[in-house]
């Protein structure tokens, strides 16, 4: 059998009122459930962690700083954003 109590909390936890980081921005790790909304959801070392080249992805947001989601053979991946003058099928592909 579980016994316990509840705390009153003076104020709420400062990531209620955060606003959603995504890949690449800053984040407190003790929050990371919380604020890191895309690709892995986590905080290493102050950023959210996206998906790196070759891993499986939904969007382009899921992915890390400098790479986007690209369709290809049935497969979504992370890939390195296409080369300046190339040319681009969808925006994602040359940077957000």
């Amino acid at each position: 059998m579980l016994t316990g109590s509840c705390v009153v909390l003076d104020q709420l936890p400062s990531y209620i009122n955060q606003e959603p980081r995504y890949p690449g921005e800053v984040c407190d790790e003790m929050e990371e459930d919380f604020i890191c909304v895309k690709g892995y959801k986590k905080c290493f070392r102050g950023r959210c962690m996206g998906f790196g080249r070759g891993d499986p992805c939904t969007k382009t947001e899921d992915c890390e700083l400098g790479f986007y989601c690209k369709y290809k053979d049935n497969l979504r991946q992370c890939q390195l954003f296409e080369i300046e003058n190339a040319t681009c099928i969808t925006h994602d592909a040359c940077g957000r």
